[in-house]
């Protein structure tokens, strides 16, 4: 069984302060975009945020929301919570601003990590690694806590201290739909590229 979880605790600085999760996208938001893929794949959806009020209107009782355990620690933080409240032992992970997530993709990452029994399995495309999006195991846990107690909260300091598998895109069943899925939103201009992918087969 596996856990969706999505990390939904960013400042959204660039986007005049609105939560990127809740960006319209066609005729949905990108949450309930996020947690239609997830649903596909994943017997349990967390979604992790320190505004859970934001969120209770729309999602409702139909995925668990829960808080970081440790503050202010970025996206670790997040990955911690969901690592250690997770009901499965697998768990995919993905960005609150990640609109075209692909649960076909996780699916091979997922099977990728029951094959090599590694603790977590990277998407590493085009000279670029992909922390997020990306299938981790419940251990890693304890490795997130311990760096944070050491005053580290780099998701990439815990990929290099848990054994993992970095994927290539050829293992993903080709280049254009790696490129999708990797996409976040970052800045007004990126979320105006996301609209205009909307309806698209391929990105």
């Amino acid at each position: 069984m596996l856990t969706g979880a999505i990390l939904a605790g960013g400042r959204n600085g660039e986007m005049n302060g609105v939560n990127k999760a809740l960006l319209p996208l066609g005729d949905e938001r990108m949450l309930e975009r996020q947690i239609r893929m997830m649903k596909e794949l994943c017997e349990e959806v967390i979604l992790v945020t320190n505004e859970p009020r934001l969120f209770l209107p729309i999602v409702g009782s139909s995925i668990r929301i829960i808080t970081d355990f440790i503050k202010n620690q970025g996206p670790l933080g997040g990955m911690h919570a969901a690592f250690t409240l997770s009901r499965h032992t697998d768990i995919w992970v993905v960005g609150g601003d990640m609109p075209f997530i692909s649960s076909e993709i996780a699916e091979r990452l997922w099977r990728i990590k029951q094959q090599q029994r590694c603790m977590a399995v990277v998407p590493a495309l085009y000279g670029e690694v992909y922390p997020m999006h990306a299938i981790y195991d419940k251990r890693c846990a304890s490795y997130a806590m311990e760096q944070m107690e050491a005053g580290g909260n780099k998701v990439m300091q815990l990929l290099g201290s848990v054994a993992h598998c970095m994927i290539e895109p050829e293992a993903l069943g080709g280049l254009e739909k790696a490129r999708s899925f990797t996409f976040q939103v970052n800045t007004p201009e990126d979320y105006e590229q996301a609209l205009g992918y909307i309806g698209r087969t391929t990105i």
